[in-house]
């Protein structure tokens, strides 16, 4: 007999997107058993939405934040395995028959994933991402960075989060490749290249917020430093994720700053830069540097003063 699976989806704040997610997970060619929405203190009212979903279950609680969502979801569910999906993202249509399908030929798993698809909300537009396989060493690879792009490509054993007591509630972001890394020390991991699930890009988008996804990345990164010490190949990789993970947020940082266009937005990337530069503990002061900030900011105002004059 097939296992059953659950759907798990958190939502704070994000009712309006939520038809889509539901639409998307009763949409399967492989349906869940359970559909299992959990509120997480939302201000607006997910309940006026899975009313129009009989069979889904609303479970609501205070605020307290990504991880603790997902745990309470998962521990109000009885399937073996398990998907979570954001409230603001869809999955494909087949996405719980291909990863049942990779769980059965590979059943000692603690997860299998495959690859997602960037939908921009502004213009509809959509772009796919191929998936990342970590290699025969998956503790490696998942030092070296995150190989899952979209966590709802995900389908989990239950077996294994429960040896790991789910995800860890202290972490602000970046508790799903906290999971990753803990998973990938005790437990094998396929993937797939099936596109398994839509990531819908907006403004929203707490993944936007580069000094704070580095400052949690290294933090959950940083966690691993003793078991990395166990290996020259892992410390290796542990030295190159760091690196890479600092690369790629002093990034995003400058893009946001060229894309800023208001005093308020250069307030915000500089408070980025500060937070990415203690996180890195200082390693980045050129990358931060060239995106020239000050000339930006000096043509910025000068367009603001212009638009309020003519």
């Amino acid at each position: 007999m097939s296992p059953r699976v659950a759907v798990i989806i958190p939502t704070y704040n994000h009712a309006r997107y939520l038809a889509g997610a539901l639409d998307s997970a009763f949409g399967q060619s492989v349906p869940p058993d359970e559909v299992i929405v959990v509120d997480d203190g939302s201000n607006d009212d997910p309940g006026q939405v899975v009313r129009d979903y009989p069979a889904a279950q609303l479970v609501r609680q205070d605020n307290q934040g990504l991880p603790a969502a997902r745990n309470t979801g998962w521990r109000a569910s009885v399937s073996e395995r398990l998907v979570f999906l954001d409230a603001d993202d869809r999955l494909k249509p087949d996405a719980i028959a291909n990863n049942l399908a990779l769980f059965e030929t590979n059943p000692d798993c603690g997860m299998v994933y495959g690859a997602y698809c960037d939908v921009f909300a502004n213009t509809g537009e959509d772009r796919c991402v191929a998936v990342r396989d970590p290699g025969p060493d998956a503790f490696a690879g998942f030092l070296r960075g995150n190989c899952i792009g979209m966590h709802a490509t995900v389908m989990y054993s239950r077996a294994a989060l429960e040896a790991l007591d789910g995800f860890d509630p202290s972490l602000r972001a970046c508790e799903d490749y906290d999971l990753y890394l803990r998973l990938a020390q005790r437990f094998p991991i396929a993937c797939q290249p099936a596109v398994l699930a839509e990531y819908v890009r907006h403004d929203a988008n707490m993944s936007r917020n580069a000094g704070m996804m580095l400052k949690a990345a290294l933090t959950v990164l940083r966690k691993q430093r003793g078991a990395a010490e166990q290996r020259l190949q892992w410390q290796a990789a542990f030295e190159e994720g760091e690196a890479e993970w600092i690369r790629f947020y002093a990034d995003q940082w400058r893009q946001s700053l060229l894309r800023a266009s208001s005093p308020a937005e250069f307030a915000n990337a500089w408070r980025q830069a500060a937070i990415i530069f203690g996180a890195s503990k200082g390693a980045i002061p050129a990358t931060l540097m060239r995106a020239n900030p000050v000339r930006r900011l000096r043509r910025a105002l000068r367009r603001r003063f212009k638009a309020r004059n003519d």
